[in-house]
C-alpha cells in the first residue's frame, strides 16, 4: 500500500504530493509507569528522509525532486517468503 499517490492540481497538469507524518507520544513530564491513555499524549511531528536523485535528504518547501529507487530499497523489510514472490514474479 503507497503512502500516498500524485496527483494533478491545477490546469498545467502538475502534479503534487502531501504527506505529513505524526506520531503519538507521551509527554516528557509524566511518570512512565502512569496510564498511557490520550490525554497524557499528544502528535509530534516527523520530518522524514526520502531517497532522491540527489541523494538522501529531508525535502524542503518550494522545491522540485525525483525520487530514486532500487532493489535494495524495494526489498530490504520484506519477509523471507515475500522475497521468494518476487524472485518467482521476476523469471
Amino acid at each position: 500500500m503507497p503512502l500516498g499517490e500524485t496527483a494533478r492540481y491545477d490546469k498545467r497538469d502538475k502534479y503534487q504530493l502531501r504527506l505529513a507524518v505524526y506520531f503519538k507520544t507521551q509527554e516528557r513530564d509524566k511518570n512512565l509507569t502512569e496510564d498511557i491513555s490520550d490525554s497524557n499524549r499528544k502528535n509530534e511531528f516527523i520530518n522524514p528522509y526520502f531517497l532522491t536523485t540527489a541523494g538522501v535528504l529531508q525535502l524542503e518547501a518550494k522545491k522540485s525532486y525525483s525520487a530514486a529507487i532500487n532493489e535494495a530499497i524495494i526489498t530490504e523489510e520484506f519477509t523471507k517468503k515475500e522475497l521468494k514472490q518476487r524472485a518467482k514474479l521476476d523469471q
